[in-house]
């Protein structure tokens, strides 16, 4: 089994910054969100924090929150199917409990493993692109590899607390 470790990190990266970009500087009105940064410090990356928000409204205290952006890229959706509609979301996201590596070793995954330690929040996402679908049968899904930030049309989230 090959590993996608480093497409799926590229992958993350366009998503969080179109996130930044988009999703909280053009479509939440502007005093809701105090703050949302990006992290760029790769030891804090490593230890889950993608994002650092400081937002009363969401977290409901004058405090930054550091947040792990998790993203269902395999499932991101067309913008139109074939019936010229915006497919639903995936009503579910999976949690990486546990996985194996390439030498057959289980090691936890990121929602136990200590490593992970620093994340107080999961910030969870679905994505619709202007990609076409990825053939008859595919439940309006298309190739991840072909995910770019500017075909990313609309991201629905949520956040959830890990503790």
């Amino acid at each position: 089994m090959s590993s996608n470790f480093r497409s799926d990190i590229s992958r993350e990266t366009v998503i969080n910054n179109w996130i930044k970009d988009n999703f909280y500087e053009n479509q939440i009105p502007i005093g809701e969100i105090r703050y949302i940064n990006i992290n760029s410090n790769e030891s804090l990356q490593h230890q889950g924090v993608d994002f650092f928000i400081y937002d009363r409204d969401i977290f409901g205290d004058r405090k930054e929150h550091w947040i792990d952006c998790k993203s269902a890229t395999y499932y991101s959706k067309t913008i139109r199917n074939d019936r010229n509609k915006r497919p639903d979301s995936l009503p579910t996201f999976a949690f990486e409990l546990y996985s194996k590596n390439k030498n057959g070793e289980y090691k936890s995954g990121w929602l136990y493993s200590e490593k992970y330690n620093l994340t107080e929040y999961y910030f969870l996402s679905w994505l619709w692109v202007d990609l076409p679908k990825k053939g008859e049968n595919s439940f309006d899904l298309v190739d991840v590899n072909n995910i770019k930030y500017d075909n990313i049309e609309e991201i629905e989230v949520m956040i959830i607390d890990k503790r």
